[in-house]
């Protein structure tokens, strides 16, 4: 039996999703969504610059990568899924948790701190890792909303405003902090 080619199948989403949403942006324009398909060339080549770092992905690591792009990004928001589909936008944020735990390790792994011991310690740090991909996530959405007029969030006829200009002042209250500290420790 011949062994899979992960590397094909990684070429041929890579394609799939540049290829896809070059044609939806000609044939199907929606000015509001201008930005969201120009979204697709930095969401392909992500991989090609964590290479350029210590966060080095194998073949695998990118198949997982590009098949959450294209489920999420490429059908999801390109073909519409979102708006036309009950319960997609539950399905995919659901594998976001799952991914970004995937990917949580892999960072622990390149930071050299995992250890399969220390189980309350992988525990906490991939659960905080996917929730804030999750926040970040939102917080992208609501910007893209914002900038473009469209409604990702649906916050024309939900109103998270003011949530989502919460969680934006708490990520940078915790930011700035962040920065503080580093700043300080590398003082001394």
């Amino acid at each position: 039996m011949k062994k899979v080619n992960i590397k094909f199948f990684n070429y041929l989403l890579m394609v799939a999703i540049l290829l896809g949403t070059l044609l939806t942006v000609i044939f199907a324009y929606l000015p509001t969504h201008s930005a969201t398909y120009m979204a697709s060339i930095p969401l392909v080549i992500v991989p090609f610059i964590l290479n350029k770092t210590i966060f080095k992905m194998n073949d695998l690591d990118q198949l997982v990568y590009y098949l959450f792009v294209f489920f999420g990004y490429f059908l999801g928001s390109v073909v519409n899924l979102y708006n036309t589909t009950e319960f997609y936008d539950l399905v995919i944020h659901f594998s976001s948790g799952l991914v970004t735990g995937y990917f949580a390790i892999f960072v622990l792994k390149k930071l050299g701190m995992y250890d399969k011991n220390k189980r309350l310690f992988n525990f906490i740090f991939c659960l905080f890792f996917t929730i804030g991909v999750a926040g970040i996530w939102e917080i992208l959405e609501f910007t893209m909303d914002q900038l473009t007029g469209s409604n990702l969030q649906h916050h024309l006829d939900t109103g998270v405003r003011d949530t989502m200009e919460d969680m934006i002042c708490g990520t940078l209250g915790g930011l700035i902090f962040s920065c503080y500290l580093t700043f300080k420790n590398r003082k001394k």
